[in-house]
C-alpha cells in the first residue's frame, strides 16, 4: 500500500488563493479546493503572519477524530508556533482515502499558508502513526515524525531520507514493545531518534509529553540547520527535559530515566553543555536498583515477547477446522497467570496488563471476522474475551 503515497508528490506545485481562518482557536471542516469533500480541522498559532514560514505539522487519528487530534497538538503549537492540521477523512481501514485525504491537504496547505517546506512534520496515534511513518518513509517529504502506539511498520526500502522519530506510548499500552523495537532498530541508522513512556494505554499523549516531542524536532532542526541556532531556548528546553526525567527518577522508573538522561544528552550535544545529563546517566548505571530494574525489564520483555508468540499459535489454533475448548484456549494463553501479574506493581503488572490488552484486542478482530460468517467459533471466543478481567 504504502507505493501508492508518493502520487502526492504530483500536487505540490498547486497554487490556492490565501484564506485567512481565525488564529489561536481550532478550526473545523476547513475544506481542499481540489477536492472539497476533503476537510481538515486547522490550528494557527495566535502569533501567525503570512509574512515569515512557519513548520507544518500534519496529524492523523486512527478514527478520523480530528479535533481531539489537533487538540493533542494545540498547546505545543501555539508555544512553538507551528501550523496543525488534522485529516478528518483519514482512518483505519483501506488505504485509498487515506491517500486521497493527503493528496487534497498537502497542496491546499501549502498553497493556503506560509508554510516552511524545510520543517513539514508528521504526527498520528496507532494506524495513524503508519500513515506519518510511511509518509516519511516514502516521500522525503517529511523531517520528523511524532508517533504514539505505533505498530511495527513495513519492512521495506526507504524511498526517502532520513527523518527524525520520536516515539511514544503508554505504560500498558499493548503496541509499547512494537514501539521499543522500532526505537531499538532506529538505533542503527542514522535517524535521529528518542523514545518516552507516558501513564496510559493505547491513546494519544499527555500535554506535557507532546511539548517534549515538539521541542526536541526544534532542537534537531537547529542541529542540523533548518532553523537558526536559539541558546535560550535550548537551555529552556532542557532545564525541563531534566526536571522530567529527574520526576522519573523519583517514582523509582530507573530504566525510563536512563533512557531519557541518555536521550537528553544527545539531543543537545553540540548546543549547550549537557553534562548534568550525563552525570546523571552515569550516576544511575552504577546504582544497584537500577542494574535490578533493569534486569527484571528485560525479563518481562522476554516474557512478553513470548506471550505475543503463544497468542499467535492460538489466533492460527482459531483458523482450523476443529471447534476448540475455552478451556484449552484460556490455558494456551496463560490469562490466569497474567490476571494475577496485572493486578501486581511496576513493570511487571504493566508487561502482563499489555498482553492481556493484546489478546483482547486480537481476540476480538478475529470474533469479528468468524462472527460474519456465522461460524460458531465466534461464541467460544467470545466466552474466552469475557473470562478476562
Amino acid at each position: 500500500m504504502s507505493a501508492l503515497v508518493p502520487a502526492l508528490l504530483a500536487g505540490l506545485l498547486v497554487v490556492i488563493p490565501s484564506q485567512q481562518p481565525a488564529r489561536g482557536t481550532l478550526v473545523e471542516h476547513v475544506s481542499c479546493p481540489t477536492d472539497p469533500t476533503q476537510t481538515y480541522t486547522l490550528y494557527l498559532p495566535s502569533t501567525y503572519s503570512p509574512t515569515r514560514k512557519w513548520p507544518l505539522l500534519l496529524v492523523f487519528d486512527p478514527g478520523g477524530r480530528a479535533v481531539r487530534a489537533a487538540e493533542v497538538f494545540r498547546e505545543a503549537a501555539e508555544r512553538f508556533g507551528w501550523i496543525v492540521a488534522a485529516s478528518e477523512n483519514s482512518r483505519n481501514g483501506p488505504w485509498e482515502p487515506t491517500l486521497r485525504a493527503i493528496n487534497a491537504m498537502w497542496p491546499a496547505l501549502l498553497g493556503n499558508y506560509a508554510v516552511d517546506e524545510g520543517r513539514i512534520y508528521a504526527a498520528g496515534h496507532s494506524g495513524g502513526a503508519t500513515v506519518a511513518w510511511l509518509l516519511a518513509h516514502q516521500t522525503g517529504g517529511i523531517e520528523g515524525v511524532i508517533v504514539s502506539g505505533q505498530p511495527d511498520p513495513p519492512s521495506e526500502p526507504s524511498k526517502g531520507k532520513p527523518f527524525a522519530w520520536f516515539g511514544m506510548a503508554g505504560h500498558t499500552d499493548f503496541n509499547l514493545m512494537e514501539v521499543k523495537k522500532i526505537d531499538d532498530q532506529l538505533a542503527r541508522t542514522s535517524n535521529p531518534h528518542r523514545m518516552e513512556f507516558f501513564d496510559g494505554g493505547h491513546q494519544w499523549p499527555p500535554s506535557d509529553l507532546v511539548a517534549r516531542a515538539l521541542g526536541w524536532m526544534e532542537m534537531i532542526a537547529m542541529k542540523e540547520g533548518r532553523r537558526p541556532r536559539d541558546q535560550d531556548l535550548a537551555r529552556t528546553l532542557y532545564g525541563e527535559d531534566i526536571a522530567r526525567a529527574r520526576t522519573l527518577e523519583d517514582r523509582s522508573l530507573l530504566v525510563e530515566a536512563w533512557r531519557s538522561y541518555g536521550a537528553i544528552a544527545a539531543s543537545y550535544r553540540s548546543l549547550i553543555d549537557v553534562s548534568d545529563a550525563e552525570r546523571r546517566r552515569g550516576s544511575l548505571e552504577s546504582d544497584g536498583r537500577f542494574k535490578a530494574a533493569r534486569k527484571a525489564e528485560d525479563r518481562a520483555d522476554r516474557r512478553e515477547r513470548d506471550q505475543a508468540v503463544a497468542l499467535a499459535a492460538v489466533l492460527n489454533r482459531l483458523t482450523q477446522d476443529e471447534v476448540p475448548l475455552v478451556a484449552e484456549l484460556r490455558s494456551r494463553l496463560n490469562l490466569d497467570t497474567l490476571a494475577k501479574a496485572s493486578r501486581g506493581e511496576g513493570y511487571d503488572a504493566a508487561s502482563a496488563s499489555r498482553s492481556l490488552a493484546l489478546a483482547r484486542i486480537q481476540l476480538s478482530t478475529i470474533m469479528r471476522d468468524l462472527r460474519d460468517k456465522h461460524d460458531v467459533r465466534a461464541d467460544v471466543i467470545q466466552k474466552v474475551l469475557d473470562s478476562i478481567r
